[in-house]
């Protein structure tokens, strides 16, 4: 996408233009999570899922794990499965707290 845009911007244009998804706002009330940071590009990894979806599908059915906490946890195991090489990001504007699922 970013070469298409840089050509699309003509030559002395196209330094500007990075590799990644750039960062953009939330409105209130609204949580967006990238699996890796602006301006930079998400690991696949080698199994069937990516570091972010394999991180994502570990903690997000834990009961009672409010959203921003299991963030946490998941930017805390790409990081390290990644060997620090992708940091994943997100843009709140959460007003309460969200679960994906409550405690019984």
């Amino acid at each position: 996408m970013s070469k298409n845009l840089a050509r699309s911007m003509g030559g002395s244009r196209s330094a500007s233009v990075g590799q990644g998804l750039a960062q953009l706002n939330a409105g209130i009330g609204t949580l967006i999570t990238f699996a890796t940071s602006p301006d930079t590009i998400a690991l696949d990894g080698s199994g069937r899922n990516s570091p972010f979806t394999q991180a994502m599908l570990k903690y997000i059915r834990t009961p009672g794990l409010e959203v921003r906490s299991m963030l946490t946890r998941v930017r805390a195991d790409v990081i390290r499965a990644t060997n620090e090489q992708q940091v994943p990001w997100d843009h709140s504007s959460l007003t309460g707290d969200f679960y994906f699922k409550p405690s019984s």
